[in-house]
């Protein structure tokens, strides 16, 4: 059930998770909802689907430090979130040198 979050690029994070104890399921698992919150504030809520244990958060603001959280969803509606984890988008720009001859 824990939850790891990954800077992908600039504006993108991906966010995996393990799978939730059954005795904390609340019923069978449908899928799993992923909050991305900054500064405490929802800004995007994801929908997974029950197989799935990451996934790829796209349209973010560069050099910005999110706080992301996982709860599994069952007929019985979402479940508790995660505790959050932090994860900082990289600073936009090339890091390539490119040798030109």
């Amino acid at each position: 059930d824990k939850v790891m979050a990954y800077n992908v690029s600039s504006t993108s994070i991906k966010v995996q998770w393990g799978s939730i104890p059954l005795d904390s399921q609340n019923g069978i698992i449908l899928g799993y909802c992923v909050t991305v919150m900054f500064n405490s504030v929802v800004i995007r809520n994801l929908s997974a689907t029950s197989s799935t244990r990451e996934i790829v958060v796209s349209g973010l603001a560069k050099r910005t430090t999110y706080q992301v959280s996982v709860a599994g969803v069952t007929v019985n509606g979402t479940g508790v979130k995660s505790s959050p984890v932090n994860v900082t988008t990289d600073e936009d720009g090339n890091y390539f040198c490119f040798y030109l001859n």
